[in-house]
């Protein structure tokens, strides 16, 4: 038996289909032979028909929609514009920052490990590169109620009545009644001032209320969030912080680069333990003192009287504290 299609049926019609129905006999019609006029009966058509009408469609011209690839070396056409596809994020939240930012980091939060329902919730430090360097701030960033976007499908255009074979959902676990809450998100920012644009922040692992941050001003801060922290924790979305609360200046802050640099990061093993690297090829270790601050030691300096060849990044061992990693 051939394939299934409707296109055969203009050359299978029967005799009788092609009298005119004012012209057919009449027939009485009975319980055993009731039946509808279909104006487009199914037929079956053979094989090589189909495969003669695919060949033949074969030449048509058909509109084929791509994502847009940047490494593919075609550049946007004038007036062209990039959408979105919201079905391709289950949360998508964006702001616009009063300056540009070169640099983030997370900082851990007490709320648990993998966590999968929504409301979701963040902390993020920030780093500004203002038109001046007295502009630039360390901006320390919580967002909440954070849920998950809902993308109208063609069930929720048409409605139910349309789609009566749809699967009821209203089984599913908790989890899934929590993300179709609708909220409105929550954003609480304190700003720091930070002289000069930053050029990378991290925060550090097992402490993350200790920020770093190398500015292009040549100098490497450490800040404490602490306070900021608290008042999130404490404010429930209404964070408001006194002047004494938001700190004025790093509690340390290093000088001895002799020029800006981008290589910054924490070690994940050794507490405290930090990396630093500039743009002259030089690599700074940081080692936490027991009475408080840092010794920093000069761990490679560059050997060349050629052109200083820049160190952009460093990266410790996920494992190993002595061993690290520089581009």
């Amino acid at each position: 038996m051939g394939k299934k299609s409707k296109r055969g049926r203009t050359k299978q019609q029967s005799e009788e289909e092609r009298v005119a129905p004012a012209l057919r006999e009449p027939q009485e019609e009975t319980l055993d032979n009731l039946h509808f006029q279909d104006p487009y009966p199914e037929e079956y058509i053979l094989d090589d028909e189909v495969e003669d009408y695919e060949q033949d469609e074969e030449g048509a011209d058909m509109e084929v929609i791509q994502s847009w690839n940047p490494l593919s070396g075609q550049p946007l056409e004038p007036g062209q514009e990039l959408e979105m596809d919201p079905t391709a994020y289950k949360m998508h939240h964006a702001l616009t920052p009063d300056w540009p930012a070169l640099s983030f980091d997370f900082i851990r939060d007490d709320l648990g490990e993998a966590r999968t329902r929504f409301p979701h919730s963040l902390i993020a430090a920030i780093g500004t590169q203002a038109d001046r360097p007295d502009q630039n701030q360390l901006t320390i960033l919580k967002m909440s109620d954070l849920a998950r976007m809902h993308v109208e499908t063609d069930d929720d255009i048409l409605g139910e009545e349309y789609n009566p074979d749809k699967e009821d959902d209203s089984d599913d676990d908790d989890d899934d009644s929590d993300d179709e809450v609708e909220l409105d998100p929550i954003i609480e920012h304190f700003s720091i001032p930070h002289y000069g644009g930053v050029n990378r922040v991290r925060c550090m692992p097992q402490q993350s209320n200790i920020v770093a941050t190398w500015s292009d001003a040549g100098k490497v801060h450490l800040f404490n969030v602490e306070s900021i922290l608290q008042r999130f924790n404490m404010g429930e979305g209404k964070a408001v912080a006194s002047p004494y609360d938001i700190p004025k200046k790093p509690f340390y802050s290093y000088d001895k680069h002799g020029s800006e640099g981008y290589a910054l990061d924490w070690s994940p093993v050794r507490k405290g333990g930090l990396a630093t690297g500039d743009c002259t090829g030089n690599i700074h270790l940081w080692d936490p003192r027991p009475e408080g601050g840092y010794a920093v030691s000069r761990f490679y300096e560059a050997k060349t009287s050629d052109a200083p060849r820049s160190v952009e990044d460093l990266q410790w061992s996920p494992s190993e504290e002595t061993v690290l990693a520089s581009a």
